[in-house]
């Protein structure tokens, strides 16, 4: 667990929404959070959320071949982290997406598509928020590393 001063540490990462740009900032992320002494499982968590809205914002939010710019905000606090993704994408409010009710009976490859991803960052995440503010969707998931989360 890491334990943070009152005043956050930020990081922030812009890149084009394209899936190589988005791997590559999701190691620089873990070597960061690695550094910073975050759990490891804590780590695999935050990876699976930078992955799952990173990956989504690449694919939905601009149109074909064109992609815009996406970026990445991490702030360090108090036992928590909060990562903010913005982008100026299309509109799309996930938290409006309904999401899939899964049960220990369900095989996972008969689902269909979307949803699964919130339903993902949902479980893991203390506090979701989205906004749409200036052109740009924000996407704001608090996680608290004091939590015996794990996905």
């Amino acid at each position: 667990m890491r334990k943070c001063n009152n005043n956050p540490e930020h990081y922030s990462f812009v890149i084009d929404a394209v899936y190589e740009q988005a791997s590559k900032v999701n190691n620089q992320i873990t070597s960061l959070l690695q550094k910073e002494g975050i759990d490891h499982r804590q780590i695999n968590n935050i990876n699976l959320i930078v992955e799952e809205i990173a990956l989504n914002i690449c694919k939905y939010a601009y149109p074909q071949n064109q992609p815009g710019p996406l970026e990445i905000s991490i702030y360090l606090q108090n036992n928590s982290i909060t990562l903010v993704f913005k982008d100026q994408g299309k509109p799309f409010n996930p938290l409006e997406h309904k999401a899939h009710q899964i049960s220990d009976e369900d095989d996972l490859d008969d689902l269909i598509p979307g949803g699964l991803g919130i339903l993902l960052v949902r479980q893991i995440a203390r506090q979701v928020n989205y906004s749409y503010k200036d052109n740009n969707n924000i996407l704001s998931i608090r996680i608290d590393l004091d939590a015996e989360t794990s996905a």
